[in-house]
């Protein structure tokens, strides 16, 4: 993972970072995929080098969207829905201007990084409305946008969760220990600020400390192995990933600002979850 993209995930709190030219997609797929007959609607977002390609048709209510990264390189899809006095035109004149001015003009439902060349499911919970996907992995950042149609069924039945995490101020509650494999993560933000969560691995002869101190001076190379990351969440919402991790010790971590002091990290204020995930 580059340090600029970590460094200024955390130090300008935006998805895209000051000064990088806008690459907006579009909605290119006619026909949306077969819906099942029972359960949530299913589509694909594929990632491809040119664009973030979208079908057509998704339904509001608790919706599959599985992330197709076809590229060699990693992508990320993140997921953010307008507020209601905000048009696309809107948002995409603001993002050309000063990406930082659009972080208030939506509301962050999460969504993953991925590798290159691998695919990652989820489930969010979309009402009627236009949404926006941001890359933030590619040169220049791109974003794709959505409209979801139809009216949200009262109650959403959620997916069944292997791994449940709450975010909150300062802590990270999920499981000390699980089994390898593909397992289905929800997260949910139970604070009242934004959170994310990355899943990393200590380098050797590394620490906590070495994390904040990088973070605040970039004096090197990440104290860190990188596996994914379950982008903003804004307070209030859940929504789930398939995040598959091999056996070995991990650490979930929020890389956010702490929006409750002047300065700081919320890693500082101890949103640092140890994990295990077993043979």
């Amino acid at each position: 993972m580059g340090h600029l993209r970590i460094l200024l995930l955390v130090l300008t709190i935006t998805i895209l970072s000051t000064g990088c030219s806008a690459m907006a997609g579009t909605t290119s797929s006619d026909e949306p995929e077969p819906v099942t007959e029972s359960g949530p609607s299913r589509f694909t977002i594929t990632m491809t080098p040119e664009k973030i390609d979208i079908p057509a048709g998704i339904p509001a209510g608790l919706v599959a969207l599985t992330v197709d990264n076809i590229d060699s390189e990693w992508h990320s899809a993140i997921f953010r829905k307008l507020n209601q006095d905000v048009s696309l035109e809107d948002f995409e004149a603001a993002f050309q201007q000063d990406p930082r001015s659009t972080l208030p003009m939506t509301t962050f439902i999460g969504g993953p990084d991925v590798p290159g060349k691998t695919t990652m499911p989820g489930y969010y919970p979309l009402e009627a409305g236009t949404y926006i996907v941001v890359d933030n992995w590619t040169e220049p950042w791109r974003f794709a946008s959505f409209e979801v149609e139809g009216q949200t069924a009262q109650e959403m039945q959620p997916p069944r969760t292997d791994v449940q995490v709450m975010m909150n101020e300062y802590t990270i509650e999920m499981p000390d220990s699980f089994p390898k494999g593909r397992r289905l993560w929800q997260f949910t933000n139970q604070g009242e600020f934004p959170h994310n969560v990355a899943i990393i691995r200590l380098s050797e002869d590394q620490s906590l400390d070495d994390i904040a101190v990088w973070l605040n001076e970039e004096p090197g190379p990440e104290p860190f192995e990188y596996f994914t990351m379950w982008n903003i969440v804004s307070p209030g919402i859940t929504s789930w990933g398939e995040i598959e991790l091999q056996p070995g010790e991990y650490l979930a971590v929020d890389f956010m600002p702490d929006f409750g002091s002047e300065d700081g990290l919320n890693i500082d204020q101890g949103m640092v979850s140890a994990f295990t995930v077993t043979p």
